[in-house]
């Protein structure tokens, strides 16, 4: 756990702002949480790269525009087959349920769906708005309250989720 924390925080600047230091710490004690560095090396560059302390990434492919956020490995493709991924079927068949509970939702309460932070906001550009189920790794509660079987469905699939977490948007 520490050997991982320190990794990160020698690549934060003293200039990183408070809440850029608690991301990448929150991230650091996540990972060290549920695995041994040895078996994350991938994860391990991505926040080196979207630290700055590895070049950016080339692109891949035509079209490719790599971000900070670069996963070593992944495959630059402006689509990927569904059926490469088991968990898409049952989200799929599932499909129903969800619009119904974002349906309702946005009906009820549409002022939930607004963006978490000023950074989203930008560069997702004007209208963009969402609501987190998870965050860091962590389920929020009252967020999969409003959507209970969509939550549970994530869970049951075991769909991968991002570091920053799932938005229904």
């Amino acid at each position: 756990l520490l050997a991982l924390w320190l990794t990160v925080s020698d690549g934060l600047s003293a200039t990183s702002s408070p809440r850029k230091q608690k991301f990448w710490r929150d991230v650091a004690f996540g990972l060290a949480e549920r695995y041994d560095p040895a078996e994350i090396p991938r994860i391990i560059d991505w926040g080196r790269h979207a630290r700055g302390e590895l070049p950016p990434p080339q692109p891949q492919a035509p079209g490719h525009e790599p971000m900070e956020e670069f996963v070593t490995g992944l495959s630059a493709k402006p689509w990927h087959d569904p059926a490469q991924f088991e968990w898409v079927a049952g989200l799929e068949e599932k499909y129903p349920v969800i619009l119904g509970e974002l349906e309702a939702q946005l009906e009820a309460e549409s002022q939930a769906f607004s963006g978490d932070s000023a950074l989203q906001s930008q560069v997702m550009g004007g209208g963009w708005s969402a609501i987190r189920l998870q965050r860091l790794g962590s389920w929020i509660s009252q967020n999969c309250a409003k959507f209970p079987e969509t939550a549970a469905l994530l869970r049951e699939l075991k769909v991968p989720t991002a570091v920053r977490g799932i938005m229904i948007a």
